[in-house]
């Protein structure tokens, strides 16, 4: 029996079949918020508003294909600080998320379902994407 392609150490995806692939324009992570970069392309998103299509779903090197969960799914993401259930989250430019109030953005991509006590793993549903032009 061969090894597996991918680690999926963490289960990332709870529900929801919004499932995209694009190519990994970089070495991405699990749980990291990623945007487009290019035709077809995704690699990690920056921090705030404008750049955010999805989740990946579990480590890639690039030009590998990662899942990449969006609107509509439920999902566990990495948080940079404790969240509270209700609370909108934008990526913050570390491969992980933060609250809308702390990254000083007006709208969300995603909204915590269950929270944490500090940083670690948060359950999510994602509502929205955010591109230069969306």
């Amino acid at each position: 029996m061969s090894a597996p392609e991918h680690d999926f150490g963490t289960e990332r995806l709870i529900s929801g079949d919004a499932i995209r692939g694009y190519t990994a324009a970089s070495d991405l992570v699990g749980g990291e918020p990623v945007g487009v970069s290019g035709s077809y392309e995704v690699d990690a998103s920056g921090a705030g508003e404008g750049d955010f299509v999805g989740v990946v779903l579990y480590d890639v090197t690039a030009g590998e294909e990662p899942a990449i969960a969006n609107e509509g799914c439920e999902a566990r993401v990495p948080v940079s600080e404790a969240v509270d259930p209700g609370d909108e989250l934008l990526p913050d430019g570390s491969a992980e998320f933060e609250t809308v109030a702390t990254s000083g953005g007006s709208t969300g991509v995603a909204v915590v379902l269950e929270g944490t006590g500090g940083a670690g793993t948060a359950e999510v549903f994602i509502f929205g994407t955010q591109g230069a032009t969306a």
